[in-house]
């Protein structure tokens, strides 16, 4: 029969199971979305937003100062040349940092697909938090640049693990408002960092903004172990799926615009009973199976085989070109405004 309809076909399918993230109650995934935008602003909060206070930090731990007229000989070229020099190399703090984040979605993608967007999600903010209070505490490059990359690492998560949330929480025709609000929240992370990352500069050093990441972080942590549980939902083969008529076995599949499809009742694909909910602590376990069969190191090569494709190229070197033009800006905003301008910190960040 030919479909003439506008009724809306819901995908994936739901099941009758009460524990299918895609029947539980809408505020209910609003919350988990909120939580999951937190983790987002979080990310690139702590990743690019301390990059305004740059000039501070180089002056701590490079002991070297920008020109200045209130610094007497710091317009002597050896001076100058210092700074340059400092400046330029701790802004591989933050460089580095983004390169770290963007290299770990290859290790945690397959992490949350094979053991659970939940584990990732508590296990990585932890450790993030963690690291965001050794870089706090550094007082070397050395020590600042390690304590930043493995900060990078874990905050990666976000980035990466957001999507799959998104998919696990909402019908195909749902997830294109949600993934707006997902990129919204990644680009709100790094201007909002810097703002309060400036004012803090006003009454403290650039090491406060480090203390509310590491308070902030820890509380998303708590909220994500008492109260997000697994989004990931094993799904059992679709009993009333759409089939395409074939003409006969050596006939091709008719086009799709053709829309000739055998079709059966929008009713829930596995006609399940009696499943038990399952009860706010099963809900929050942190030990369970497997989410797939599939070998770790499968999931783990199959995105990297997909780079040969060119719409894969396209999209990575495109949104490589919008990481890259962020994080100059981040870097050198700072710097660029208080030697032409002779902004301060707070100035500086306000504009972003």
């Amino acid at each position: 029969q030919i479909i003439r309809t506008n009724e809306r076909i819901l995908y994936p399918k739901p099941s009758n199971d009460p524990n299918d993230p895609l029947n539980w109650s809408k505020a209910y995934k609003i919350y988990l979305m909120i939580l999951t935008s937190t983790a987002l602003i979080l990310s690139n909060f702590m990743a690019a937003g301390p990059s305004i206070a740059i000039v501070e930090l180089t002056i701590d731990i490079f002991h070297a100062y920008p020109p200045s007229p209130l610094i007497p000989g710091s317009f002597a070229p050896a001076s100058i040349a210092r700074f340059s020099s400092s400046i330029s190399k701790a802004a591989y703090l933050f460089s580095a940092t983004a390169l770290l984040q963007g290299i770990s979605n290859l290790f945690w993608v397959p992490v949350a697909l094979k053991y659970g967007r939940r584990k990732v999600y508590v296990l990585s903010f932890l450790l993030f938090g963690v690291t965001t209070i050794w870089a706090s505490r550094a007082n070397s490059f050395g020590n600042l640049l390690v304590a930043r990359l493995v900060m990078g690492w874990f905050a990666g998560t976000a980035e990466c693990v957001a999507p799959l949330t998104v998919a696990d929480l909402f019908f195909l025709h749902e997830r294109g408002t949600y993934m707006a609000i997902f990129a919204a929240a990644l680009a709100a992370g790094a201007p909002l960092g810097s703002i309060v990352g400036g004012l803090f500069t006003l009454s403290t050093d650039w090491r406060a903004l480090y203390y509310l990441g590491a308070g902030l972080i820890f509380a998303f942590t708590l909220l994500a172990f008492f109260t997000m549980p697994e989004t990931a939902f094993v799904r059992v083969q679709e009993a009333h799926e759409l089939k395409l008529v074939r003409q006969s076995s050596k006939d091709i599949e008719k086009p799709l615009s053709a829309l000739q499809v055998e079709r059966s009742p929008l009713e829930p694909s596995v006609e399940i009973s009696n499943i038990p909910k399952k009860t706010f602590r099963q809900n929050l376990a942190f030990v369970t199976p497997p989410q797939t069969n599939e070998s770790f190191w499968k999931i783990f090569i199959r995105p990297v085989l997909l780079l040969v494709l060119p719409p894969v190229i396209w999209a990575t070197v495109s949104i490589g070109l919008v990481v890259g033009i962020v994080v100059v800006l981040s870097v050198s905003l700072a710097n660029a405004f208080h030697t032409i301008y002779q902004f301060e910190t707070w100035q500086s960040g306000l504009c972003w």
